[in-house]
């Protein structure tokens, strides 16, 4: 789409002259260019939106509308060109060939307000005394403003160990956590957003004088592991620093970027994952009438948890409110149910509950060990009850997870992961531990997104079996328009899926949920494959991007048909396997044996 004219971003430096260009220190030019690379992209997003929207909206009825997050809608007009926009706030007309230019002043706004608040939130808590800098994490760490994602990303420990901890972060000393009685930080924050990647080891001492010992580690989070897992803290816990490195040198500095890489990470993917999704966290934001069952709900089962030390994951909030919704107001239900007026749980002894409790503990099952530290999903809800009720199920279950293991000891997050793969797929283990796949874990420095943390995200979708698809790669002529960011969509099509999938990542765990086998080599992949690509929208995204469906492979090459994008629709790609688009292979699926 070409730039609507009036385009503001066409020079970005125009306000600076020479002399005062040539003054600017190297960080501020690099500075410079990566805001200027931002805006680039930021506005071909805005462009390839509203391409879509333009082009969905037409074959729509007249009268019918469809919106641009929430700062603009377009509805049909039923006449020339098709369509209107108009301002989300007020309700005025927005000159069709002005949309782009309106909506990136927007949505530069947005991203302005989001950065100043992060320099806000600096400001105010440098200047408070330690009461009081609990009540300012609080108001920036809601996603409305911020972020405990943005916070721990900007490296701000030392303003959130100042609000939980009284003390120095040296070697020997003993702290107290005091999370001051805040549900959703008891719930949330542990040690990782706490302490400085300096603290390498701790000792941890819960309320009734357990100990763990844990190092510093991101794995699903950043946080300190010992043998059993993570290991969460509480308020009233004490924590005695073991091992620190300097602040001053160069590992220190290398770990605060690998933390800080992998919080916007941990951001990026569940943005890229939730795409034409609506998340819990954004459900609990808007408080729509229509969403106030299950907003109460969750608010509940937060309650429960909260009363029996379970903490909740963080993705949790992240990820597709249609986990909540599917469970039609009864997940504090099904955890013994929470009395507002008491203020206490209806029915502390409910067998789900208390089976939540022993995967959350840890011990044995059995023959089997589960290890300590299982924070909970909403996703795994519906199997921690049916495990509650036919405890046969639950060892059988436990017997095939184990058996990828050796026996040895897994946390319950480990075996839902094992189980949901299903039984056509390479297990875990064998996918992880992939030459491919962890060369490029390598290649990124930071951990890679394996298949297992998409299972993870999307848990609660139901897999696609290769039996039920019908499949027809010819179901759209070349060169049909389907808009921008709908691979999954055209896939979908192609096999049949009802209703259709919009995310790449998605589709992905659902294939492989049923029964799909995971193939890590581009060279290995065949005719009938489903090909998926990382890193297609920019070379730093670690997650899957891009999906299409082989339809020739030989010595050197893969063929496939595709979405691609709006301007070449759908289109058969040649691609070499020593060209730089092959690198940005992520794994094939194979869905016929």
């Amino acid at each position: 789409m070409p730039k609507g004219p009036g385009s503001s971003v066409e020079n970005e430096n125009s306000g600076l002259d020479t002399r005062e260009a040539e003054n600017l220190s190297q960080e501020q030019k690099e500075q410079m260019e990566k805001e200027k690379s931002r805006k680039e992209r930021l506005r071909l997003s805005v462009e390839m939106e509203v391409d879509r929207l333009q082009k969905e909206i037409i074959e729509k009825p007249e009268g019918d509308k469809l919106h641009y997050k929430e700062i603009a809608e377009i509805r049909n007009t039923g006449a020339m060109p098709g369509y209107k926009w108009i301002d989300f706030s007020n309700g005025a007309e927005i000159p069709n060939e002005k949309i782009v230019d309106w909506l990136m002043q927007k949505e530069v706004v947005v991203s302005s307000e989001h950065d100043e608040n992060i320099k806000k939130f600096t400001e105010k808590i440098s200047k408070q005394k330690e009461e009081d800098k609990v009540k300012t994490i609080e108001e920036y760490a809601d996603d409305s403003k911020t972020s405990i994602f943005d916070i721990q990303s900007n490296q701000q420990y030392e303003k959130m160990s100042g609000a939980f901890t009284k003390g120095e972060f040296v070697k020997g000393k003993a702290l107290e956590i005091d999370l001051k009685g805040n549900a959703k930080f008891e719930l949330y924050i542990g040690l990782g957003h706490i302490f400085p990647p300096s603290v390498q080891k701790v000792k941890v001492i819960d309320n009734k004088g357990g100990v763990r010992i844990g190092s510093r580690d991101i794995k699903d989070k950043v946080g300190y592991f010992d043998n059993q897992g993570y290991t969460p803290v509480f308020s009233g816990y004490k924590v005695e620093i073991l091992e620190t490195i300097s602040e001053e040198g160069d590992l220190y500095k290398e770990l605060l970027k690998k933390e800080s890489d992998f919080y916007k990470g941990q951001k990026e993917i569940a943005q890229n994952g939730a795409w034409k999704e609506e998340t819990v966290d954004q459900m609990l934001k808007e408080g729509k009438d229509e969403n106030s069952e299950y907003v109460a709900d969750f608010k509940n089962t937060e309650k429960i948890l909260l009363d029996k030390r379970i903490r909740i994951n963080a993705q949790s909030l992240m990820t597709d409110a249609q986990i909540l919704r599917s469970l039609k107001g009864k997940a504090s239900e099904k955890l013994g149910g929470w009395d507002s007026e008491k203020n206490e749980i209806k029915d502390p002894e409910n067998k789900t509950l208390k089976l939540l409790e022993r995967f959350s503990q840890g011990g044995s099952f059995g023959q089997f060990t589960l290890i300590q530290g299982y924070e909970f999903k909403l996703g795994d809800l519906e199997r921690i009850e049916k495990y509650a009720n036919n405890e046969q199920l639950m060892m059988k279950d436990f017997e095939k997870a184990f058996a990828s293991k050796g026996g040895l000891p897994m946390s319950f997050e480990e075996v839902t992961k094992e189980l949901i793969l299903g039984e056509g797929a390479m297990n875990l283990n064998e996918v992880r531990n992939h030459p491919q796949f962890r060369r490029r874990m390598a290649e990124n420095g930071m951990p890679f997104v394996t298949p297992d943390d998409y299972i993870n995200m999307f848990r609660n979708r139901p897999g696609v079996s290769p039996s039920r698809m019908m499949i027809n790669p010819n179901i759209y002529r070349d060169g049909k328009i389907l808009g921008d960011l709908m691979c999954a969509r055209y896939v979908s099509d192609v096999l049949g899926i009802k209703p259709p999938d919009y995310s790449a990542p998605s589709l992905f765990t659902r294939v492989v949920k049923g029964g799909g086998k995971i193939i890590p080599e581009v060279q290995n992949v065949k005719k009938g494959d489903l090909i998926f690509f990382r890193g297609t929208y920019g070379d730093k995204w670690n997650t899957i991007s891009h999906v299409g469906y082989v339809v020739d492979a030989g010595n050197g090459y893969v063929t496939m048909r595709h979405n691609g994008g709006p301007v070449n629709g759908v289109q058969t790609k040649t691609i070499k396997l020593d060209s730089a688009y092959s690198k940005k292979f992520y794994a094939g699926v194979r869905i016929a044996s």
